[in-house]
């Protein structure tokens, strides 16, 4: 059902044009922006620079971060003239929106369903910093506990009946849903003022107190303000009147004491703080900021004994250079009130004091505490205060962390760690709200919610079930809707699968792509491009990293825009966009492009149809290349900055170009000189446009389109564009996806996280694409016979009854598959190609589908690349890695592998890892030193037949030093031609791993520790040993391949790892022999003994190998008239065995165990 709410037209001319700046932030106090009549977004972001520039912006809680994501929220905010929208000209594209929503035209055509996605929960896989979206303030119902209200920046207000285990969204359809105060009636709890928008870090805009009396269900705006606030925070209604509400905001405190009707305006300031003292409701304190005051101070603190009818200045003795102050009081004492100053200098990250009143706030003495409790400069941005209520010297303040005085404030100590999600008493880093609530200690974080009720000894996250994630971008997978990465503002690499949101890696997710050939293959971006993260089981674990490029970085450089563009082509190939074009090359990036674009590259968009044309723009240039990237030229065009570029999928002419202002087409994208036509249209003239989507399925050419207020669609038999947002909540669409075999459109929003609806499909008569290859998967890694299997899609309405399959390996002679069948409309279907033999190497597998009057033949074609395995036929003899003929196979992924790759064969000439020269030649993760940072290494092992092999056994030889519980090593293997890796075995296995951990996102089965450590096996972790694994799981597999996975995380390194004398101990065929009738042994395993028996047969002979080959006890000729021999195994070390028992003239090899 399509909600539309009318009800706020007439608030306009009240509103009047307030702009949405950080007012709050150092740099707008700059001189250059007073003196400006029209203040545009490059002036606000030229001055914040300058600002940066005194400080290192590059350190946590600098608050160089919210000043970015403010800047890069707000650039799709911008009018023509460079200027911000007003909070006017938003509403106006809400309105005109809903007007289109009215048209009985328009919602006939609205087909659109959304639902949300979350995320609602998360798991922390392998973030350093995991949260789920920012929480403004906490408020608790005075007649229910268990009732709890949160207010997000742009997430809106939620509510919980059952003290935070579910929430639901109560201001989804408002034209700005962002809060900053909640305020609940005493004795009636329908009753609900929220202050609207974001009061720290303008992530919306302030449309007014909004009341509710059906408990959150409806609401209506209150009356006009003097002053046009353009944000506001504190509220609180009168316990003694109900109808007078008082609220603090950036035109100063207003009071109505008629139930919000009318407000009058007391206090004329940017009140940033307001509290009401417990033990009396006609006291207020207030802290004002920008005024003009002595001793360098721009803040105040006042008080008012009249219930905030007029407020009068207190001066504080001592209080100098003061640009913020937070107050926090209590009901243990009402006499007391607290407050914390922010200087706005580096030094002590501006940390100006703790202040303590004794006489309700006419007097103020600064506390002894004068080391940095901040832990960042960024207290504009966060800042809060709170005292426990029952005790007034237990005080607590945050900015970065919590750091909590238990002696009125003289010494802090911190009580948590933004970078610890392990710790119990953790909470997400960016402190805005601190409260003590019914003996609740409540955090609101840019993480979200968090409550105590041990003082901050722990912390419970609350935020489960709130969807108030802020999206940069998404990425879905082409064979599955369901499998989704993201990067969220604040909280890192979101990963979806199975119906589950993991968290990948931390810091401010970016851009991010799901590999088109593998659904589990996840990368992601940090700010900057700085890092690119990848995960290859959809985001469960996290598998490398990879740096920027060297040449992208410098002084206070870190790598592309805030938001650096990463896409793949159909065939997986990963690029970047910098200051050039990088693509992807064996875990590092590699320069493509020669071409000069005149700074970082915004966007890039590769044909859909022919991967060779590459577009990209920066700033409203737009660049074209022919070459894969090589070369580009521009192409001339009359754009504002560019936001989006789509290429049809079914036509590499047709290209849409979005702007903030306008959305124009081509459909002669391949000319020297393209022409663009504006079909902007009926659109609202103030909704800024931000991403474009074709959808594939529809045959009339159907775009949908993200903007601030929504998502809106036309096509080829349409003049006007149509809304398509039943149930989608008012908030800006950040980025939109297409899943085309599911006919899912997926967005992800800034601050209601992801939704997702179904689309309608309209085909041409005949079409067939070739959606993947499905195997071998691109840089696959398999043995000598390759057996392809193609996935095919009928797009068209007539049913498929063959295709002709070519194909051929490195562009050689064509193949030729016919495949027959029945596929109906929109239909899939997997086509196995007969199989062949390919040498050893790397090769390219190209295919071709052909169908009869085919309508697009763009999308037929594909390629894949992947690599042949050499094979053994002798897998029980040993390697010993003495020659180049005995060389393996390695990969290095990540930045920090360097030329020669992470795994080296040679000799190791380490401190620890030396093994007193015992090893001549070994592979070795490095022959020097410590291993690299950033780097996962494989080492791969022969192909393997273990169907020729009696009782195969893994061995090899290993001696590691590792850091503990960060770096780590396991085997992995594959029985599919490298589709899909496994880790072999698990700790509990003997004479395998030594860890379960999965702490700092460790798989749980790994060997990590440092070499001085103490192992289980004798000796200490630098010793060589022997580790075996028993293959018995395995005998039917005819092809498996072995690799050695090291993973080399961000920062500490240690030796690494030797691997040496790898071998698949048992016994190849060599003769036919009967086997022994009723051969039985037991304990298998035993600790000692081992008792013997078959049925028949009188001379015995036996021997005992151990996994390297070696013979070690050796009985012969042993005549038995009971049929039994005891086999003593006492004085050798525990581990696997080999014998080989012969009986007569019988002969059988069995397994022995020792533990």
């Amino acid at each position: 059902m399509k909600k539309i709410t009318l009800f706020l037209l007439f608030i306009i001319p009240v509103l009047g044009f307030s702009q949405n700046y950080q007012s709050n932030a150092p740099w707008m106090a700059d001189a250059s922006l007073k003196k400006k009549g029209k203040i545009t977004l490059n002036d606000i972001s030229a001055a914040a620079e300058r600002y940066f520039s005194t400080i290192d912006r590059n350190k946590k809680g600098s608050g160089y971060k919210p000043f970015k994501r403010w800047e890069y929220q707000n650039g799709f905010y911008t009018n023509p003239d460079g200027t911000l929208k007003t909070t006017a000209q938003k509403i106006d594209a809400w309105q005109q929106k809903n007007q289109m929503n009215a048209s009985e035209k328009n919602n006939a055509n609205d087909t659109s369903n959304w639902t949300s996605l979350g995320p609602y929960s998360h798991t922390n896989t392998a973030s350093w910093s995991s949260g789920q979206g920012r929480v403004n303030v906490v408020a608790v119902d005075p007649s229910n506990s268990n009732t709890y209200y949160v207010g997000a920046p742009a997430g809106g207000i939620w509510k919980s009946t059952d003290a935070g285990l579910n929430w639901q969204p109560l201001n989804d359809f408002l034209p700005q849903i962002g809060v900053s105060g909640i305020a609940i009636h005493p004795t009636n709890s329908n009753i609900i003022y929220i202050a609207t928008g974001d009061d720290d870090a303008s992530d919306s805009d302030s449309i007014g107190v909004m009341k509710s009396t059906d408990g959150g269900a409806t609401w209506n705006s209150t009356g006009a303000m003097t002053g046009n606030p353009s944000s506001m925070n504190d509220i609180y209604i009168d316990p003694t009147n109900t109808d007078t509400v008082i609220v603090a905001t950036s035109s100063g405190v207003h009071k109505s004491t008629d139930g919000g009707a009318t407000w009058t305006r007391t206090l004329t300031a940017n009140v940033r703080d307001l509290k009401r003292n417990p033990g009396s409701s006609s006291v207020f304190y207030a802290a004002t900021s920008g005024e003009t005051s002595s001793n360098g101070n721009t803040t105040r603190v006042y008080q008012s004994f009249d219930g905030g009818n007029t407020f009068t200045v207190v001066n504080i003795t001592g209080l100098t250079n003061s640009r913020r102050i937070a107050l926090a009081v209590t009901p243990a004492n009402d006499k007391v009130v607290y407050f914390v100053s922010w200087s706005g200098s580096s030094t002590k990250n501006g940390f100006n004091g703790v202040y303590k009143s004794t006489t309700s706030g006419f007097s103020y003495t600064k506390t002894a505490e004068t080391d940095d409790i901040f832990g960042g400069s960024q207290s504009w941005y966060d800042l809060a205060i709170a005292v426990s209520d029952t005790d007034e010297n237990t005080v607590y303040v945050g900015v970065l962390n919590i750091w909590k005085s238990s002696d009125g404030g003289d010494n802090f100590t911190a009580i948590n760690s933004w970078s610890n999600p392990t710790a119990a008493a953790y909470t997400h880093a960016d402190i805005h709200f601190l409260d003590f609530i019914g003996g609740k200690f409540f955090a609101g974080t840019d993480g979200g919610v968090y409550v105590s009720t041990d003082l901050g000894t722990s912390f419970t996250d609350l935020t489960k079930n709130l969807a108030i994630s802020q999206f940069y971008r998404i990425s879905v997978a082409n064979q599955n809707s369901g499998n989704i990465v993201g990067g969220l503002q604040d909280n890192g690499g979101y990963a979806l699968k199975n119906n589950g949101w993991s968290v990948y890696f931390g810091a401010d997710g970016m851009d991010c792509v799901i590999n088109p050939l593998d659904s589990d293959n996840y990368f992601g971006f940090i700010q900057y491009g700085g890092s690119l993260y990848e995960s290859k089981d959809g985001g469960l674990t996290r598998t490398s990293n990879v740096s920027a490029p060297t040449a992208e970085t410098g002084t206070n450089d870190s790598g592309g825009e805030w938001v650096t563009p990463l896409v793949a082509d159909r065939k997986g190939n990963l690029y970047a966009g910098y200051g050039s074009l990088y693509k992807l090359v064996s875990g590092a990036w590699s320069k493509v492009s020669t071409h000069d674009f005149g700074g970082d590259i915004d966007h890039i968009e590769i044909d859909p149809n022919n991967e060779n044309n590459i577009y990209v723009s920066n700033d409203g240039n737009l660049f074209k290349s022919n070459d894969a990237g090589v070369t580009f030229t521009k192409i001339p065009t009359g754009f504002g900055t560019i936001n989006s570029i789509e290429i049809s999928h079914n036509d590499g002419n047709v290209a849409w170009i979005v702007s903030n202002g306008a959305v124009t087409k081509t459909t002669n994208l391949n000319d020297a000189n393209p022409t663009f036509t504006n079909i902007t249209g009926n659109l609202p003239s103030n909704d800024n446009k931000i991403v474009l989507r074709h959808h594939a399925g529809n045959k009339d050419n159907r775009v949908y389109l993200g903007t601030t207020v929504g998502v809106y669609y036309i096509d080829d038999t349409l003049t006007n564009w149509v809304t398509f947002d039943n149930n989608l909540p008012n908030t800006t669409v950040r980025d939109l996806e297409i899943n085309e075999k599911e006919a899912k459109l997926i967005i992800a929003t800034y601050g209601r996280g992801v939704w997702v609806s179904d689309i309608p499909n309209s085909f041409p008569a005949n079409e067939v694409k070739l959606v993947s290859i499905d195997s071998p998967i691109n840089n696959s890694r398999g043995c000598g016979s390759l057996a392809p299997t193609i996935t095919i899609q009928n797009k068209g309405t007539n049913a498929i009854t063959a295709v002709t399959v070519n194909y051929n390996v490195d562009g050689g002679t064509n193949a030729v598959y016919n495949w027959t069948g029945n596929l109906v409309s929109n239909a899939t279907t997997q086509i196995n190609i007969p199989a062949f033999t390919a040498t050893e190497g790397n090769h390219t597998l190209n295919v071709e589908t052909v169908i009869n009057n085919d309508t697009y033949t763009a999308n037929n074609s594909n390629s894949t690349s992947f690599s042949i395995n050499g094979s053994t036929a002798t897998p029980t003899t040993i390697n010993t890695f003495e020659s180049a003929s005995d060389n393996l196979v390695t990969e290095t992924s990540g930045s920090g592998g360097g030329l020669l790759g992470l795994w080296q064969r040679g000799t190791p000439v380490k401190t620890l890892l030396n093994v007193g020269g015992t090893v001549s030649s070994a592979y070795a993760t490095g022959l020097n030193g410590n291993h690299p940072d950033k780097a996962t290494g494989y080492l791969y092992t022969k192909c393997y037949d273990l169907t020729l092999v009696t009782n195969p056994v893994l061995s090899f030889k290993m001696a590691f030093d590792i850091e503990k519980d960060w770096d780590y090593m396991n085997v992995e293997y594959t029985i599919d031609q490298g589709k899909t890796w496994t880790i072999l075995g698990a700790s509990t296995d003997a004479n395998w791993y030594n860890s379960n951990s999965t702490a700092n996102g460790l798989p749980g089965k790994q060997w990590t520790g440092i070499g001085e450590d103490v192992n289980n096996l004798g000796g200490t972790n630098a010793t060589l040993h022997t580790y075996s694994f028993d293959l018995a799981a395995f005998k039917n597999e005819a092809n498996i391949i072995f690799r050695f996975k090291f993973l080399a995380d961000d920062a500490a390194n240690e030796e690494g790892a030797i691997v040496d004398d790898l071998v698949i101990t048992g016994v190849l065929p060599v003769e036919e022999f009967n086997e022994i009738e009723g051969l039985a042994i037991s304990p298998n395993p035993s600790s000692s003994i081992f008792n013997i028996n078959w049925v028949q047969g009188t001379n015995f002979s036996i021997s005992v190998f151990d996994l390297t080959g070696k013979l070690i006890l050796q009985e012969k000729r042993i005549s038995s008239a009971v049929n039994q021999f005891e086999l003593d195994m006492s004085k050798y070390s525990k581990g696997i065995y080999v014998a080989k028992i012969k009986v007569d003239d019988s002969l059988s090899t069995k397994k022995l165990i020792l533990k």
